[in-house]
């Protein structure tokens, strides 16, 4: 059988060891998911697996004529070259083509430069180059991110029917249960394989370590019996000469036991504390108004005669396809563009909270996380330190460039941020993109116990089916709402 095999694999940066010794086989037909908190070396698993980079020690070994490709994260082109030239040879525009057409991606789009492309419009380019590549193995890293619900049941297929192995990054349950044969955790830089889906892979993990905590518990029992029985024989010692050998036999099993003792397993991983400041109740108060509204870009048609309201403690989901506007609707309320005709209004004295679709947007990467909250919270660095604790950055973390932080990491401090001072009315732009699965479902119970009003752009339909009671949904540059989540609408 045609596979990739690593052996050994071992990678640290600075003095942290992220990568401690691993062994990977990937086979061809494989569609394993490899899942574990921000930050665990997942993305650099799949860059020393397909070549992109080094590893400090340990092997990797590809059979002959056989290509991995890598597709990354974020849109890995050239802004100013277009989307032509980020596909590539004819070989595989041929390949591409196709594909873009089953997403109905315009050729037209192929002649702009990138730049000029929305998020998730990069993101398909991104994934289809991987997928028209011709590689016999891929490796995703979150290719799910900015992709629409069409762009993902797209992917989903696609990494059905691909005949290849497949070693995917991702956070989306859905997607997990839809595709995945097989579950490897990547946890203090050790790999744990579990075959089935993501719920078979939390139930076996969970047995494991209850297991593991009987056998830490016992093992403390018996070493407390034994530094006892040493206290005692200690003393008698001291007045019967002849016991002095069962001392030394006590001792030395004792040394024994405390050498060989396993660190007390993690029932439950430290999960982000976001705590969203409460506030005012405003029942029934007005937040946003939008009135006949019409908005073109170069004569094209973005929104048409749209009449909408949005009132206090709401939560809806503006949903829709990839290009259909979402974003400009969300610049609109934010007076960063004006509507062709029409008006968008805010209610009074709000204050408004934004998390943008670009999870670096807003930071300067320049800075350390320490430096760039306390831009916010005007604090000082003991508390500041506290505040970013919540968020799962640790000291270490703290005062590393933001620019060297994984793109988890990225989006909670973006929270930290974000949370940070009392808000009326969150506006959140794909807030789980780059969010592991514990931080997802800390940010499903801030997202309800939040008193205020949400408008959220989102593809992530678990996330959706949690915390939204209504959808806007964009057709045809209309607008028209649904009172209920998405699993409700797709099923109508």
């Amino acid at each position: 059988m045609i596979n990739i095999t690593a052996k050994g694999i071992t990678k640290a940066y600075q003095t942290v060891t992220i990568l401690g010794g691993v062994d990977v086989v990937l086979n061809e037909g494989d569609k394993v998911v490899l899942v574990g908190e921000n930050g665990s070396g997942k993305s650099t698993l799949l860059k020393i697996l397909s070549d992109v980079i080094e590893p400090d020690q340990g092997t990797v070994t590809v059979e002959q004529y056989q290509q991995a490709t890598y597709v990354a994260q974020d849109f890995s082109g050239d802004l100013e070259s277009s989307g032509y030239d980020f596909i590539g040879s004819d070989k595989i525009l041929r390949r591409a083509l196709r594909m873009l057409a089953e997403l109905d991606f315009s050729e037209d789009l192929l002649s702009l430069e990138t730049k000029l492309l929305s998020g998730g419009q990069k993101k398909i380019l991104e994934v289809v180059r991987g997928f028209a590549s011709g590689a016999r193995f891929l490796f995703l890293d979150e290719p799910e991110n900015h992709l629409d619900y069409f762009g993902r049941e797209w992917l989903i297929e696609a990494i059905e029917r691909y005949r290849g192995g497949v070693l995917i990054v991702s956070h989306d349950q859905y997607l997990i249960d839809s595709v995945a044969n097989k579950i490897i955790e990547l946890e203090d830089g050790k790999l744990t394989s579990y075959p089935g889906d993501y719920q078979f892979y939390l139930d076996q993990r969970m047995r494991q370590l209850e297991g593991r905590y009987h056998q830490w518990a016992e093992n403390q029992k018996e070493i407390e019996r034994h530094k006892e029985m040493v206290v005692q024989l200690r003393q008698k010692v001291k007045k019967i000469r002849k016991l002095a050998g069962t001392y030394q036999n006590k001792v030395r099993v004792l040394d024994r036991l405390i050498k060989e003792q396993i660190e007390r397993p993690k029932l439950e991983r430290k999960a982000i504390n976001i705590k969203v400041s409460d506030v005012e109740r405003k029942g029934g108060k007005r937040i946003l108004l939008i009135r006949d509204l019409t908005l073109d870009f170069d004569g094209h048609p973005i929104f048409r005669n749209v009449d909408l309201q949005l009132n206090f403690g709401e939560k809806v989901c503006l949903f829709g396809r990839n290009g259909s506007g979402k974003t400009s609707l969300f610049r609109l309320v934010q007076s960063e563009i004006a509507p062709t005709s029409g008006e968008v209004k805010l209610g009074v004295n709000l204050s408004l909270g934004y998390f943008a679709q670009n999870h670096v947007e807003d930071l300067d990467l320049s800075r350390t996380p320490l430096e760039e909250l306390q831009t916010t919270t005007r604090e000082s660095d003991y508390n500041t330190r506290v505040r970013l604790s919540k968020f799962l950055i640790d000291s270490t973390n703290a005062t590393k460039k933001i620019q060297a932080l994984s793109g988890g990491q990225k989006t909670r401090l973006r929270f930290a941020k974000l949370f940070s001072r009392p808000i009326d009315f969150l506006m959140l732009d794909e807030p789980t993109n780059h969010l592991d699965r514990l931080s997802w479902q800390v940010l499903v119970q801030a997202i309800k116990d939040f008193q205020g009003t949400v408008l959220l752009i989102s593809h992530d339909r678990n996330f959706i089916d949690e915390t939204m009671s209504k959808l806007w949904v964009i057709d045809n540059a209309s607008i028209r709402e649904f009172h209920g989540n998405l699993s409700q609408f797709i099923e109508q």
